[in-house]
């Protein structure tokens, strides 16, 4: 393995394990309110492009981080719909 692929491989493996510590929080705690819907949805769409784009140049240790990414940011995605809290109506 050369330098270029193991800097990747460390790379990829900081930034996949960034959002670990989000979604064992929300998890534990059952609560996904203060998370943003719209910026994980965002970074969906920016791993999935990522994905391609890691298929087109044929780079495995990018592909690899942004398939665990894309897993990771679906499973608050999952979480958070799972314990949306329920706005109460106004007593009338």
């Amino acid at each position: 393995m050369n330098l270029v692929t193991l800097l990747g491989f460390i790379a990829g493996a900081i930034t996949t394990t960034a959002n670990i510590p989000q979604l064992i929080k929300i998890y534990k705690l059952k609560d996904a309110n203060d998370i943003s819907a719209f910026t994980y949805i965002l970074l969906l769409i920016g791993f999935i492009l990522w994905i391609i784009y890691a298929l087109c140049i044929n780079d495995f240790p990018l592909l690899i981080a942004n398939i665990v990414s894309l897993g990771v940011v679906i499973g608050i995605l999952i979480l958070k719909e799972k314990y949306k809290k329920k706005t109460p109506k106004a007593i009338r």
